[in-house]
């Protein structure tokens, strides 16, 4: 399990594809709605993956820096930013990544606060 929830969250962002794939339950593609709640239920954890680099490995979340772009691991892959670096201000692009990985994970919890008013709904209905 995560320990820290905005981790989980950051990592829920950059798994989409993991995580549909993981709530494909018959593997056709397409989610049920069914299959479409259990991907966005707040309490679905997906498996933890280790990220290889270097002849070492790195459990999800763990972050590293490659020329001027931050990566993370997530779900077993190395999720990256893509920077043009050109050598001039590679600080400033770190801190307008680290900006921009905020507003992400702000909008995650939007994508989730609508989800779980949805779930409530679609609930009352049955």
């Amino acid at each position: 399990t995560y320990p820290d929830q905005e981790n989980n969250k950051l990592l829920r962002g950059l798994c989409v594809d993991a995580l549909i794939e993981l709530s494909d339950e018959n593997a056709d593609w397409k989610l049920s709605f069914q299959e479409f709640l259990k991907c966005l239920n707040p309490s679905f954890n997906p498996p933890e993956k280790k990220c290889a680099l270097e002849d070492e490995t790195y459990a999800d979340g763990a972050e590293t820096e490659v020329d001027c772009n931050r990566c993370v691991c997530a779900c077993g892959n190395w999720v990256c930013t893509a920077m043009t670096c050109d050598g001039k201000n590679q600080k400033g692009a770190q801190t307008q990544t680290e900006e921009e990985m905020t507003r992400y994970v702000q909008e995650l919890q939007k994508h989730q606060e609508t989800a779980e008013k949805t779930k409530r709904v679609s609930t009352k209905e049955i």
